[in-house]
């Protein structure tokens, strides 16, 4: 979804964090994720803001975006080959 809307999360993330820090509350993340569009069960925000909490139990959107950002680096240029090869 993030990837074929063109959607940089990061940025919307950076309007919560006014500090631009990397870091901001974790209710942050469910507000970013409602714009989104994307819904997620309890379970699944817990997991998240336990995988990304920091020490002081704020939520890194550093590395939530770094991470979400590296799959898909990865991946595009597998999925351009894949639709090359699909256009013969």
């Amino acid at each position: 979804m993030v990837v074929m809307k063109g959607i940089r999360i990061d940025e919307l993330f950076k309007d919560f964090g006014k500090l631009k820090t990397g870091i901001v509350a974790q209710q942050k993340h469910r507000s970013v994720s409602a714009m989104l569009g994307i819904t997620l069960t309890e379970s699944e925000y817990s997991t998240l803001q336990e995988k990304y909490a920091t020490p002081d139990n704020m939520f890194n959107y550093d590395l939530f975006c770094h991470n979400i950002n590296s799959v898909f680096t990865s991946l595009l240029p597998k999925l351009n080959i894949i639709i090359a090869m699909t256009r013969f």
